[in-house]
């Protein structure tokens, strides 16, 4: 894990960032190039990192990956998959995560009393 967390931060720091750089001056066949390591890296598909620019926003992301599945996958936590109604938005519907972690939450708040 640690040789590729390298791998992937040289890339982020040299190429990726020299990709970005250049913008719609990067040859075709360097963003195709780029397209696929990105989507290699993440998981996506090629074709919709290169439909993004190669600039793939975080809440994008968690409803790209799993988009042929009809789920998203958390904010906080990417274990959580949660099912999404609107296949085609850009965003998930809500955030699979936190419905994991907001029992706690509720089981605390519900035993407290509160003093008018």
């Amino acid at each position: 894990m640690a040789a590729f967390l390298a791998e992937v931060r040289a890339f982020a720091r040299g190429p990726y960032a020299q990709a970005l750089a250049l913008g719609d001056a990067l040859p075709d066949s360097t963003r195709d190039a780029m397209a696929a390591r990105i989507a290699a890296y993440t998981g996506l598909d090629p074709q919709y990192v290169k439909e993004t620019h190669l600039r793939v926003w975080p809440t994008r992301f968690r409803k790209q990956l799993l988009r042929s599945e009809s789920r998203c996958v958390g904010r906080f936590d990417a274990r959580f998959a949660g099912v999404h109604y609107d296949d085609s938005g850009e965003r998930p519907e809500y955030d699979p995560s936190a419905s994991g972690i907001s029992g706690a939450f509720a089981a605390h708040s519900s035993g407290i009393s509160r003093r008018t």
